[in-house]
């Protein structure tokens, strides 16, 4: 019953989710206690817009005509390039390029808080050529006032087999969403809104023929968001009225990536990227009405290349080496590159790994945009070292498996604000363990649990970082009685976790304070009551926990919801 990316993502090892309140606020993610702007977030390959900010809105995306979304968790600048020190969400579309497919799905679900959604799924297939849909519509009032939300969602997909060994793919993706903002609990607000509208078009060819194969593509993309807000003039000289910004990024990107595998137990791939961002904000000193609106535009390139090898060298050793170059029209270049052997006891269900990696994030151009004095100190991208040991256990013929993943990351030149100055100055170490179980205990029963042991740390003052919980549990427990019943239940919590409000201008000086921990459960039920109609039922946040994943910001309390699907 998953319906957006961010109900995948909070089931994963590693993965912190904070919400700044109900469905469609502003949700940040913290992949090994790293930034929310060190993930990259790709669909098919291809980057998706992160705006002004560098944080990709993934509280707007859903799930349509997506066939899987994995998270590689790590340094990953190597192969995906700048925001890959926490790692990569890396989304894939629905292809059924070479079957004979012809389906389709409609949707309709009700909720809690005047919910609302519709769905449309299709795909089209024969031998050489393919096309997926994927549409969905959600409104809700949530439950404070000025609360709504309202997004719309499309995604869709085209393959072509040109030849025998090439073929064309075209993508296309859009997204619009407004929301009201009724700011953190101290301070309701009754009038800001914010609109995001984002769209990516990309045509690209694979190519495939024998020890050969490749991808190249293009892909165009827009990410805009408008906010209008009422800004509180606490004293002078910050008077009270409202603020309307607007920001935009435009981004092109060329890719080409080349495979060998002629030599056996070899596999080379090298790639080489090129990107041009385009941004502009309309108004930088919004929190001060006194200001006249002091507009940013700004064009920035990167040019990137970047190889790897992954040798066989035995029928249980394996490694993997890489290296990468990036450099930037406004940043110092950067290389990274990456180390990892992996060895593999397949007679004993067995698999161990090691990875040493360096990783980068390249900043935004929301840093550049407020640094006030670039040339007296430039910005340069923030860089890590990050280092991994884990293993994998598979027992009792498979229906049982064990992961721990041990992991550290040294991140160094994190970008900080002294008054309206930038510097690469911060630095910051993240480590921790994770623990994954997911065991299929009969043919009706299926057990997940998932721990998450972190420390992060500011290395300046030893502070443990703000939002990031100590400990995180999630849990899942699935039972079939029949073929077509399924009932569900899941859980997430964290705890041990610190976070701060800003204090009143001139200084905003941040308040630190300790956060509830807390622990939410879900409710799924799922029947399959002929061939082409089923029903689904869910109860979130079944026991009304109250709680804030960012403070100030109260999450939803008990909701349920209930929908159909008819299939033809």
């Amino acid at each position: 019953q998953d319906r957006r990316l961010v109900d995948v993502l909070k089931r994963q090892p590693g993965v912190v989710l904070n919400t700044s309140g109900a469905s469609g606020s502003l949700t940040s993610l913290f992949l090994r206690g790293t930034n929310s702007d060190h993930t990259g977030f790709f669909l098919d390959g291809r980057r998706l817009n992160s705006g002004f900010g560098n944080q990709y809105n993934l509280e707007f995306l859903a799930l349509d005509n997506l066939a899987s979304a994995q998270v590689l968790r790590g340094a990953s600048s190597v192969n995906y390039g700048s925001s890959g020190i926490g790692g990569v969400v890396n989304l894939e579309t629905r292809s059924d390029l070479g079957a004979s497919v012809s389906d389709a799905f409609i949707e309709a679900e009700i909720g809690s808080n005047e919910s609302r959604r519709g769905a449309f799924s299709a795909s089209f297939a024969e031998d050489s050529w393919a096309f997926s849909i994927g549409a969905s519509a959600f409104s809700t009032d949530n439950e404070r006032p000025n609360d709504e939300f309202e997004g719309l969602s499309l995604n869709t997909r085209f393959d072509y087999q040109l030849t025998d060994t090439l073929t064309f793919e075209l993508l296309g993706t859009v997204t619009d969403a407004e929301k009201e903002l009724p700011d953190e609990r101290a301070r309701q607000n009754f009038t800001d809104v914010g609109d995001t509208e984002s769209w990516l078009i990309s045509p690209g060819l694979r190519y495939e023929n024998g020890d050969w194969s490749g991808q190249f593509f293009y892909s165009r993309s827009q990410l805009t968001t408008k906010t209008k807000t009422f800004e509180y003039g606490f004293s002078a000289p910050f008077p009270s009225g409202f603020a309307q910004v607007k920001n935009d990024v435009k981004s092109d990107e060329l890719y080409l990536q080349i495979n060998y595998a002629g030599i056996e137990d070899v596999l080379f791939s090298t790639g080489v990227v090129y990107r041009k961002d385009e941004a502009y904000n309309s108004n930088l000193d919004s929190y001060d009405l006194s200001l006249p609106a002091r507009s940013f535009n700004g064009s920035f390139e990167q040019l990137g290349a970047w190889s790897q090898v992954q040798w066989q060298l035995t029928e249980a050793f394996g490694l993997r080496l890489g290296g990468r170059y990036d450099a930037y029209s406004d940043f110092d270049e950067s290389w990274n590159g990456s180390a990892e052997v992996i060895y593999e006891l397949a007679d004993q269900g067995l698999t161990l790994f090691a990875k040493l990696a360096s990783s980068y994030a390249a900043p935004s151009a929301g840093d550049v945009a407020f640094d006030g004095d670039p040339s007296g100190t430039p910005l340069g991208p923030e860089e890590s070292v990050s280092y991994e040991f884990g293993l994998k256990q598979v027992l009792l013929d498979d229906s049982l498996q064990i992961a721990v993943v041990a992991f550290r990351n040294e991140i160094e030149d994190l970008i900080g604000y002294a008054g309206l100055d930038a510097f690469n100055v911060n630095e910051a170490t993240t480590e921790g363990i994770e623990l994954s179980i997911d065991y299929a205990a009969t043919d009706k029963i299926d057990l997940g649990l998932a721990y998450t042991y972190l420390t992060a740390t500011d290395d300046e003052n030893g502070v443990h970082l703000l939002r990031r919980p100590r400990h995180m549990l999630q849990a899942s427990a699935f039972y079939r009685p029949t073929e077509s019943l399924r009932f569900g239940i899941t859980g997430t919590g964290y705890a041990g976790r610190e976070d701060a409000s800003f204090g009143p201008p001139p200084d905003f000086d941040r308040i630190r304070a300790d956060q509830e921990d807390y622990f939410v459960v879900e409710l799924l039920i799922d029947w399959q009551a002929t061939e082409q109609l089923s029903f689904f039922a869910r109860a979130e946040n079944l026991f009304d926990e109250k709680y804030e994943s960012v403070l100030g910001y109260p999450a939803l309390g008990r909701t349920g919801s209930i929908g159909a699907r008819w299939t033809f």
